[in-house]
């Protein structure tokens, strides 16, 4: 499972997508594979009579199979745009709707990461529901790298993490987390942001004990140290493995993560943000998520891990 599934829709809206891919497959030692969703070529046959418009089809010197003229003319028009060549690429091309286009490579997965593009003016700026990278995430189940911008290098890497999420999990993004570090040769900047949630209570209720300050404060102060020291442990295991760590620990009262990591990302510009949705259910990586309040207004690139 060594192949890397880069999606394109052959035009300048997917060069950041194509380009930042090929170079981070490049430090994971992958064969990108350039895989294009044609709804194009089947509607004409079918709308059109063969004697006034039909498709015509021609086998590539390079790929050495057979592939739609227009389509063949557009991908090699991006790559030249990009200075990339044929050769360090595979291309795939499945003709069909979108959806019929996922299906497909979930029935052939025998790959580990598929990119996608991302763009202020594309429908994930606006909600998250029926785009191309909500399906490929919830469908496939595979590592997802979200691109907003053009890069070609992973030196500055920051990962995201919920102290409170359950152990199976954590240790599941930890470990992948330092298997691409470890690839990458890059630094990792850990943050993580706990949030307390204290109602509000009548000092009456405390005649004699804390009040209702000291015990909010007592409770933030405690879970602050419980991270602190999630943490630190934390550091020592990535030492272990040979990589370079700081982090970063915040304790929120009442109050939503998405704003402050988000800052913090817009602060800080990393190259690569490394998180994980806490859940596939649609609620926790759509509308207002932390994953999608994150994506819609950071210009970073994302790697999540499901």
């Amino acid at each position: 499972m060594n192949e890397f599934i880069v999606s394109t829709d052959l035009y300048e809206t997917s060069d950041a997508n194509v380009y930042t891919s090929y170079h981070l497959a490049r430090l994971l030692g992958k064969r990108p594979k350039l895989y294009y969703v044609d709804i194009v070529s089947p509607m004409i046959d079918k709308i059109f009579h063969p004697s006034s418009i039909h498709t015509s089809y021609v086998t590539d010197s390079v790929w050495l199979k057979e592939f739609e003229l227009t389509v063949l003319k557009k991908i090699s028009q991006q790559l030249g745009r990009l200075l990339l060549k044929k050769e360090d690429f595979d291309f795939d091309v499945f003709e069909g709707s979108v959806s019929e286009g996922i299906h497909n490579l979930k029935k052939n997965a025998d790959f580990s990461l598929i990119s996608v593009g991302a763009s202020d003016h594309s429908e994930l700026y606006r909600l998250f529901f029926n785009t191309f990278t909500e399906k490929v995430f919830f469908n496939l189940g595979k590592e997802t790298l979200v691109v907003k911008k053009k890069d070609n290098h992973f030196s500055n890497i920051y990962l995201l993490l919920n102290p409170q999420e359950n152990h199976g999990s954590k240790d599941r993004i930890i470990t992948r987390t330092a298997e691409l570090i470890k690839k990458l040769k890059s630094k990792l900047h850990i943050i993580c942001i706990a949030n307390a949630e204290f109602l509000g209570l009548s000092l009456e209720a405390f005649p004699d004990g804390l009040t209702p300050e000291e015990l909010q404060n007592k409770t933030t102060e405690r879970l602050y140290e419980k991270t602190e020291e999630f943490l630190k442990q934390l550091e020592v295991r990535f030492n272990k493995e040979g990589i370079d760590v700081e982090h970063m620990a915040q304790v929120t009262l009442n109050e939503e993560s998405a704003p402050i990591l988000n800052q913090i990302l817009q602060e800080r510009t990393p190259d690569l943000v490394i998180m994980s949705p806490r859940s596939h259910f649609l609620g926790h990586f759509s509308l207002d998520s932390i994953t999608h309040y994150m994506i819609k207004r950071n210009d970073c690139n994302f790697y999540l891990i499901p």
